[in-house]
């Protein structure tokens, strides 16, 4: 696997275009010397189209400068690869689709990897509801996909820029590595809602309406006006303490305590009965005199 030695060169252009001074003597001072020999003047301008270095140093060169010259957000390679994709989109060729992001970076494949030498370069291009994915990557290799991301994010921008699809306001760019692939999301659409989907039923208010005040107002009427007729026939608390109580002390027989006025007169038939019982058996019992004459 390796990485051509134009695409360090062009990096590196780019990068001293948007910083001040000598960025080469910068990153000589802060870099190994076994990785600052490769960003000599004299060697980069002077390599051939089809020279290369192994692809480990130059992952790892890019890194560096990134970390170098920037705090290692990957911002200062995101501005190189920005600068790249610029001049690539302005030399025409039918690179650049207008009005159609999507379209310009199924276009931008061949650029970026082009840079990359006997290598399977995943470039992953789907298309969303707010707009496209883009995955990047090399098997095996996380610290590629770290590099790829930045590449990928400034090659986004600078596409967005000429096929003028949408505002700068309303472009979002999310980028994440995950193990050797680097996902990037750009947004910059509505999500358009499907046809047929249920509509969301509106919250009833808690308020009822009219038809159900006026239909229950006359069932609340007919309560009210059986709960005050009930009240209105019922004996006042006092009149119901009063009354006696037909019910015998507890503890009492029934007939311990009958008053004379509840014993029957003796013109109805049942007192006549009564007293007829009471005549019998005063004279079947025996008197003192019977039992004198017994005994003689």
């Amino acid at each position: 696997m390796r990485l051509r030695t134009w695409f360090l060169r062009d990096v590196v252009d780019a990068i001293e275009r948007e910083h001040a001074g000598d960025v080469q003597d910068r990153l000589k001072a802060r870099l190994p010397e076994r990785l600052a020999e490769h960003l000599d003047s004299s060697y980069l301008h002077g390599a051939a189209p089809t020279d290369t270095i192994s692809l480990d140093d130059g992952e790892e060169l890019l890194l560096a400068v990134d970390t170098a010259l920037g705090n290692g957000s990957g911002s200062v390679l995101e501005e190189a690869a920005n600068g790249l994709a610029t001049r690539v989109l302005s030399q025409g060729g039918g690179v650049v689709v207008l009005g159609d992001l999507l379209g310009t970076m199924r276009r931008m494949r061949a650029p970026l990897e082009r840079p990359f030498v006997n290598v399977d370069l995943v470039y992953q291009l789907t298309e969303t509801d707010t707009g496209f994915s883009l995955t990047l990557g090399i098997a095996g290799r996380p610290r590629s996909a770290r590099m790829l991301r930045y590449l990928g994010v400034g090659t986004i921008r600078a596409a967005h820029r000429f096929s003028r699809e949408t505002d700068e306001g309303d472009f979002k760019l999310y980028a994440e590595v995950s193990g050797d692939r680097a996902n990037i999301s750009a947004r910059y659409r509505q999500p358009v809602s499907q046809p047929g989907a249920p509509e969301e039923a509106p919250t009833p208010s808690r308020r009822p309406s009219r038809r159900m005040r006026s239909a229950t107002q006359p069932r609340l009427a007919a309560e009210v006006e059986r709960i005050l007729g009930h009240a209105a026939s019922a004996p006042p608390p006092d009149e119901v303490r009063r009354r006696p109580s037909t019910m015998p002390p507890p503890g009492t027989s029934p007939m311990a305590d009958v008053s004379p006025a509840s014993v029957p007169p003796a013109h109805s038939p049942s007192g006549v009965r009564a007293r007829t019982m009471i005549d019998r058996d005063d004279e079947s019992a025996p008197g003192p005199e019977s039992g004198t004459g017994s005994a003689g």
